[in-house]
């Protein structure tokens, strides 16, 4: 059963100082049983190497992700049987990072009271979320959420066009490319798209979702090579000629291989996943720290 978002990252948070200090290899909270030390939260700010203050909220927030990761890797582990958030895996994307991931790197490490501590916590974030997407894009009922949603974004098509103003006008184009004219020639003579048209069309290979949605049907269905019917967006009449198109042409084909479905359009079952993980989990904080709230994806109450 698939068990939602993690605690923000690392970024702009708020200081409130409070009373109570910790030696740093003292267990502030276990998860299942499986202990996170004060050690393992001090080392996610320079400051808590000066002054650590175990009952602030700057504690809290930095103890709250510790807690949904480990959570979260035993889970994967229960329900999946993988190994998820390794050092390797940790050390790999952080040394060859997406521009994305590059991105929240450079923002974290840029934050003041930030170190390398904080950036390798927020890469277990990341792949955690992207490795339980992937064995969530499994569910059928996922993909095809996606596919009655997204599926022009999963269609990339090479394709020139004709605009003119008229659906007549438009059949009069085909018309004359169907009876044997270049559709180059004809849609430098004739398309009101000047920027296409001064390239006899060619529009750049692209999703077909990145279109106007009737000018997306069409290139993500008309047969190859084949020049479409006319056809009308806001711009005005069509005619279209895909050269090249990739990507799954049915739902069928799509669930035979998942793998061009991104991450992100698990969120909504990754977000049910886990606060299932943050409820089921045996989760249990130092009452000087505070108390553990499963309620709004797990939270630290303060101490009263």
């Amino acid at each position: 059963m698939m068990r939602t978002r993690l605690p923000g990252l690392f970024l702009g948070m708020a200081l409130v100082a409070a009373a109570c200090s910790s030696d740093s290899s003292t267990t502030v909270a276990t998860v299942n049983g499986e202990a996170i030390d004060a050690s393992q939260v001090i080392a996610l700010r320079d400051s808590f190497t000066e002054d650590v203050n175990i009952a602030s909220e700057d504690f809290r927030f930095d103890l709250t992700p510790l807690i949904h990761i480990e959570a979260q890797i035993q889970a994967a582990a229960e329900d999946w049987g993988i190994e998820i958030a390794t050092e390797d895996q940790i050390d790999e994307m952080i040394a060859n990072p997406t521009e994305q991931q590059a991105a929240v790197f450079e923002q974290v490490e840029s934050s003041d009271d930030r170190n390398a501590a904080t950036v390798r916590v927020v890469a277990a974030q990341l792949i955690v979320r992207d490795e339980v997407s992937k064995q969530l894009l499994r569910d059928e009922a996922v993909v095809k959420d996606y596919w009655e949603t997204n599926r022009y974004n999963l269609i990339e098509v090479c394709a020139r066009h004709i605009l003119v103003g008229t659906e007549e006008e438009a059949i009069g184009a085909k018309t004359i490319v169907d009876s044997g004219e270049d559709f180059g020639a004809v849609a430098s003579e004739l398309s009101l798209d000047t920027g296409s048209g001064a390239q006899g069309g060619q529009l750049p290979c692209s999703p077909a979702g990145a279109y106007v949605p009737e000018f997306a049907e069409a290139t993500a269905t008309a047969p190859v090579g084949e020049v479409s019917a006319p056809f009308e967006t806001q711009f005005g009449w069509h005619i279209v000629l895909v050269d090249e198109r990739t990507g799954p042409t049915s739902l069928e084909e799509l669930l035979a291989d998942p793998a061009g479905v991104p991450v992100e359009a698990a969120s909504d079952a990754y977000s049910a996943w886990l606060a299932l993980v943050i409820l089921d989990a045996d989760i249990v904080v130092v009452s000087q720290i505070g108390t553990w709230d499963p309620a709004n994806n797990g939270s630290i109450l303060p101490p009263p």
